[in-house]
């Protein structure tokens, strides 16, 4: 399949699952103005409520399951993500 067509559906799926999923199973219940407004401050950001950062976490070589924890860079570690939302 080509780079092309594999976007067109993934994009495509992506806009369907949003269309009839996301209303149904996320929603707000707060008032995220103040958080608008603190990452637009702070960071020149219009309209962000919260962030979302990774990082990798170096491991010495596991004894069990090793290439489960094998990044690109040829070394062992473990993804950390980190979620940043300010509610004032």
């Amino acid at each position: 399949m080509g780079h092309s067509t594999l976007s067109k559906i993934f994009r495509s799926t992506l806009s369907s699952m949003e269309e009839t999923l996301c209303n149904q199973w996320i929603s707000f219940e707060k008032n995220f103005q103040p958080c608008k407004e603190w990452f637009h401050e702070k960071y020149n950001f219009p309209g962000i409520v919260g962030a979302v950062d990774g990082t990798h976490l170096m491991l010495l070589r596991p004894i069990e399951n090793e290439h489960i924890y094998f990044n690109r860079k040829g070394k062992h570690s473990i993804n950390a993500m980190i979620v940043n939302i300010y509610l004032h």
